[in-house]
């Protein structure tokens, strides 16, 4: 052995690795590049020449001898087979498959250490990449058990993304953990869901995906599921687990207590101290709170809006920041005892699992304009358009629903306001025809954060745009999303006025959409996704400095490949039409021996004077929904349902309304509005995932109503809830549950096309 070997041997023989690991190692690398045959030195190694001294005193006599000349022959034969770079870099590839083994090893005993795990991957992310690679089946291995363990063990997740996320991402996401309490301090569906997205867009090793330049990452900390259980433990609040076995009206009464104690709950020392190196490290950028349950956005199960996320500003000492941060963690974790979030489980057996709630901890993107904070452009979008509202649409171009401002307004069914649904395929087709229709049904009002009151605010545009010119923020020209409106048509100036007059702009995103990089990109990214993940996907995103970010990303759980044509009938001279319609059917559809229409009267909505009695209209109709569980009834009722705005629509929740077989939004004239078909709201979500049909109405418009029938059919509500359970009188006059079975004609058949954009309801 020369100096030159005997300084690359000594390398070798590091704590990492033995003899035997390199042996293993060297094997491949001559087999691979095929510079000698590994038969030909075990036989030369056999046949070396030993003294029966030698042999004598070895352990392992004359195979130990020739065990030891075949490595030191593999050895040799790569020293002189190749430059010092490329043996380092064998020698780097010895030390990182050692390693890999070793991480193995640490997470198939039964109590893993996780300590452990952590000091060995960080060794092994200190060795430099280089050129050669451990084994791939020796990669995915250990990729699927650390993925499992950390991050998700749902199957259809885990077979993702052990081709995207590597050791090295790994342990980068572990110096992001609070609560590295052992084996399973996994962080749950949403954060598992943006891990992976970014990982597919941003490879840190491997193949360019093309969209390194034009993608950022938000910076995340992962608060783990072990957090959450020592939080119930330490303040013993462990009946919280057996809440979603009691019914609802006694289940209610149980969570008002509970909620005031989890608020009052402490987290243990070590916990809180993390989370104010956490502030510490993040600075005072507002942030945002997310749920992450370790159920959450799992394949078929996502979830829609169940779980609360919190908006802090992050303003103030450490102390005022961290208690901030504290309570918003704790308001996460209240939501998991909400009535629609058991209602949810129950009707996915999902009611017995034991969910524990991860929480994600991001940077709200966005710049900063005097005491407001938001990004220029939020939303969510689907790689599947489903909603094609013109021929020219195909459906795998994706669509996006966006807004200015916080994504909330896109997610959330709002009061009389509007997000721009976009084609990404044709982004400047709007389902709007004129002027006044782009104008009536665009954006008014954007969530923003107030850094001086430390809260979410809803403003409206113009006056937006004129507190931040009022500021000397003259570098705000929201260009990108708003346009001036001259002379009957929308234009985008080279300078924007100081100030701006309501009806004089609009919110239309016209240059955002005809102009920038955005409508391809986010359609690109769309479509890598769900290449990578094998189904359509849907993801939240922000959009600020030219630079988009992936701030959650899920598979489709309503996704079905198939396509079904339905012939809308002629009705007999027995049947009678409740209703047609001509516009807006999202999908073609025939439902069938419908028995009740449980109906709310628009003229006895509106009559309720109080807003107590417009939400127990709501709460009346939820009773109804669970009464009726097993029988075949629709919804129908006035305006946008599930609004925040109680004078628009009746604010049902998914408990409310997930027995039904058809949500039918009726848009009779009552202030201007209409029941649009939501896509990408939270709200519609749930229908469509728990396969409800929504079905907006609009009389006079594009079909027709019978209402005579719905206001004069006798209402059975007294025969189908409790007398406890029955509301006040006013109440009960503008909820109806109709028999169709007692008062005739005969059930009800629904049927929709939604290529012909034409559907009918018929009785009898």
């Amino acid at each position: 052995m020369n100096l030159r070997e005997h300084l690359f041997y000594q390398e070798l023989l590091t704590e990492q690795s033995t003899l035997s690991d390199t042996v293993r190692t060297f094997e491949k690398v001559i087999v691979d590049t095929g510079i000698a045959s590994l038969t030909e030195m075990r036989q030369k190694a056999a046949v070396a020449p030993s003294s029966a001294g030698q042999i004598a005193l070895i352990d392992g006599g004359a195979d130990k001898i020739a065990e030891q000349h075949y490595g030191a022959l593999l050895i040799h034969t790569v020293f002189s087979s190749f430059t010092d770079t490329q043996v380092r870099d064998f020698i780097n590839l010895v030390h990182k498959e050692t390693l890999a083994r070793r991480v193995s090893m640490l997470l198939h005993t039964d109590d893993v250490n996780l300590h452990e795990v952590e000091i060995v991957l960080a060794e092994f992310t200190a060795l430099p990449i280089g050129e050669s690679q451990i084994s791939p089946n020796i990669a995915i291995g250990i990729r699927v058990q650390l993925i499992s363990s950390f991050i998700s063990d749902n199957l259809f997740y885990v077979g993702v993304a052990k081709f995207h996320i590597t050791m090295r991402d790994v342990d980068a996401l572990m110096q992001r953990f609070i609560g590295k309490y052992g084996q399973r301090s996994r962080v749950g569906g949403k954060s598992a869901g943006s891990i992976l997205a970014n990982r597919i867009l941003k490879p840190v090793f491997g193949e360019p995906s093309g969209f390194e330049d034009q993608i950022e990452e938000v910076e995340s900390y992962y608060l783990t599921a072990q957090v959450f259980s020592r939080f119930i433990e330490h303040n013993r609040l462990e009946e919280g687990h057996d809440l979603k076995y009691l019914e609802t009206e006694e289940r209610e009464r149980v969570r008002a207590d509970l909620e005031v104690r989890f608020y009052r709950g402490v987290f243990p020392e070590d916990t809180a101290a993390q989370i104010g190196e956490i502030l510490e490290k993040l600075g005072d950028d507002p942030l945002i709170v997310r749920s992450s349950s370790l159920l959450e956005d799992s394949m078929g199960f996502p979830f829609y809006g169940k779980y609360d996320s919190v908006f802090i500003s992050n303003q103030g000492t450490i102390e005022e920041r961290c208690e901030e941060l504290m309570r918003a963690i704790k308001s996460v974790y209240v939501s998991m005892l909400s009535s629609s979030v058991i209602e949810y489980r129950k009707d996915k057996a999902l009611l017995d699992y034991d969910d524990k709630m991860s929480v994600l901890i991001q940077q709200v993107v966005g710049r900063r304009y005097g005491k407001y904070f938001f990004p220029a452009t939020a939303g969510v979008a689907f790689s599947h358009n489903q909603y094609c509202w013109s021929h020219r649409i195909d459906p795998k171009d994706g669509v996006a629903r966006i807004v200015h401002g916080l994504g909330t307004r896109a997610v959330d069914r709002g009061g009389d306001d509007y997000p721009r649904l976009v084609s990404l395929g044709h982004p400047e087709l709007r389902p709007e025809g004129s002027l006044n229709e782009k104008l009536k049904y665009s954006q008014r009002f954007v969530d923003v954060l107030n850094l001086e009151t430390r809260g979410a605010e809803t403003v409206h545009f113009v006056d937006l745009y004129n507190y931040i010119r009022s500021e000397g923020e003259n570098g705000y020209t929201p260009s990108q999303a708003v346009s001036l409106i001259s002379d009957g048509r929308f234009e985008t100036p080279t300078f924007y006025p100081d100030s701006l007059d309501v009806g004089a702009a609009a919110i239309t995103f016209d240059t955002l959409l005809g102009r920038t990089s955005f409508p391809g990109l986010l359609r690109g990214v769309l479509q890598m996704l769900a290449s990578s993940f094998g189904v359509p996907v849907d993801v939240e995103f922000a959009w600020e400095g030219d630079k988009l970010y992936i701030l959650q990303c899920r598979p489709l759980a309503e996704w079905s490949g198939e396509t079904r044509k339905v012939e809308v009938p002629t009705p007999s001279a027995k049947q009678r039409v409740l209703f047609e319609t001509k516009r807006d059917i999202f999908r073609s559809a025939a439902v069938e021996e419908i028995r009740y229409i449980v109906y709310v009267d628009g003229a006895a909505y509106d009559a309720l004077p109080t807003p107590s009695e417009k939400l127990e209209v709501a709460r009346t109709v939820g009773r109804v929904n669970r009464a009726l569980k097993g029988h075949r009834f629709i919804i129908m009722g006035p305006g946008r349902w599930g609004s925040v705005n109680l004078t628009l629509g009746v604010k049902v929740g998914y408990g409310d309304i997930n027995n039904a077989l058809m949500l039918v939004e009726i848009a009779l004239e009552r202030g201007g509005y209409r029941p649009e078909v939501s896509y990408g709201t939270h709200f519609f979500q749930d229908l469509i995932e728990a396969d409800i049909i929504p079905l907006p109405l609009f009389p006079g418009d594009a079909g027709s109503l019978e209402l005579e029938f719905l206001q004069s059919a006798p209402s059975t509500l007294g025969s189908i809830l409790r007398k406890d359970l029955m509301p006040p009188q006013r109440v009960a006059e503008a909820v109806k549950v109709i028999d169709l079975d007692a008062v005739g004609p005969g059930r009800m058949s629904v049927y929709l096309d939604a290529g012909e954009i034409r559907g009918s309801g018929l009785l009898g």
